[in-house]
This record gives structure tokens, C-alpha cells and sequence, in this order.
């Protein structure tokens, strides 16, 4: 009797030990699966596939505006403009957007291929009036490279253009965080003049 339970224990021991063999062994393979998924994405089909997707959004978007350049009074044209661009030129920025998010979501340790995508996105975004995404573009660049200046400039010159128009309640804040931004660029680029200008005039609002 002892002897078939001790038998029986070993064959359950055996199967315990295969068990966990061929888990480990899974855990292994996705391990290394994930490994190579994430060390070898390559960003570079979808960057060029949102420029394609740009190109062709500009096309579509000078053929919006031609179209609704034939509407002679100004309103109307405004208007059949803005529903064109819906229609038309519109889903194709957003594919192309969304084709530069997939090449940063896919560039693994492409430092380089990351930021150029942000990079583009930002400047594509502005372009054509996203400017919630154009911020959050630049923000991310900043995010990953502190002092990248082009990123910072291009949100010193959005908030800079933003203040201007501010509310009374705001006038304080958002001319501070204009100041802010021209101390990092001058920090960033001492001998550039950018930064001394908008510094200058947020110095000249928040004194009013």
C-alpha cells in the first residue's frame, strides 16, 4: 500500500513538474515575443503613410477652397466652406493625424523617428486649426526631450497669441505663462531674440 501511494506521488510529481516546465516555458516565449515587439516596431511605414495622407489633405483642402471661393457673398462662402472642409479635407487631416499617433506609438527606442512624428504632427495639426492637438504634440516633445527649443517656441507663440486675447480674469496667468516660456527660451538659445521680445511684452502687460 505504501509503496503504490509513494508510486502515485511520484507520477503526480512528474506531472507537476511537466506542468510547470511547459508554463515557464510560455511565459519564456511571450516574454520574448514582447521583447521583440517592443525593440523591433518600426515607425517609418506609418510616417510615411501620414504624409501621403497630408499631401492629400492639402489637395483636398485647396479644392474646398476654390470651390467655395464661387459663392460671391463672403458669408455664404464661409459657410460652404466649412461644410466642404467637413465633408472633405477634414477626415483626411484626421487619418493622417492618426497615422503619425501610430508611428509614435510604434517607435519603440527610435528616439529620432518619435519626435519627428510628434514633430510633424504638431506642425499639421496647427496648420489646420487642431490646435488641442497641436499643444498636446508639443507638450509630448517636451516631455521626452526637455530642451527641445522648436517645440518650446511653437507653444510660446501659440500661448503668446492666446494672451492677447485673453479676459480680464485671465490677462495675469496667461501672460505669466508667456514670460515662463521666454525664460526657457532664452535659457535654451541665449543669443536668439525671440524670447527677449514676447518676454518683454508679457512684462509690459502684467505691469498694466
Amino acid at each position: 500500500m505504501t509503496n503504490r501511494m509513494a508510486r502515485k506521488r511520484k507520477r503526480l510529481n512528474k506531472k507537476l513538474i511537466a506542468t510547470l516546465s511547459l508554463i515557464g516555458m510560455a511565459v519564456v516565449v511571450i516574454g520574448i515575443y514582447c521583447a521583440f515587439k517592443y525593440y523591433y516596431k518600426d515607425p517609418w511605414p506609418y510616417i510615411d503613410q501620414a504624409r501621403q495622407l497630408k499631401e492629400e489633405a492639402k489637395r483636398l483642402a485647396e479644392q474646398d477652397r476654390k470651390q467655395a471661393a464661387q459663392e460671391k457673398d463672403p458669408e455664404k462662402s464661409f459657410e460652404r466652406l466649412q461644410e466642404l472642409m467637413k465633408a472633405n479635407s477634414l477626415p483626411k487631416w484626421g487619418e493622417a493625424a492618426t497615422a503619425y499617433a501610430t508611428a509614435v506609438e510604434n517607435s519603440g527606442r527610435d528616439f529620432s523617428a518619435r519626435i519627428l512624428a510628434l514633430t510633424e504632427l504638431g506642425d499639421m495639426c496647427c496648420g489646420y486649426g487642431n490646435y488641442k492637438k497641436a499643444t498636446d504634440a508639443w507638450r509630448e516633445i517636451l516631455k521626452q526631450d526637455a530642451g527641445n527649443y522648436e517645440a518650446k517656441r511653437n507653444l510660446a507663440e501659440f500661448d503668446y497669441g492666446r494672451a492677447q486675447y485673453s479676459s480680464p480674469d485671465r490677462w495675469s496667468s496667461t501672460w505669466g505663462q508667456v514670460s515662463e516660456h521666454a525664460d526657457d527660451l532664452i535659457r535654451l538659445k541665449p543669443n536668439d531674440s525671440y524670447g527677449y521680445v514676447i518676454k518683454s511684452h508679457a512684462l509690459l502687460q502684467l505691469v498694466k
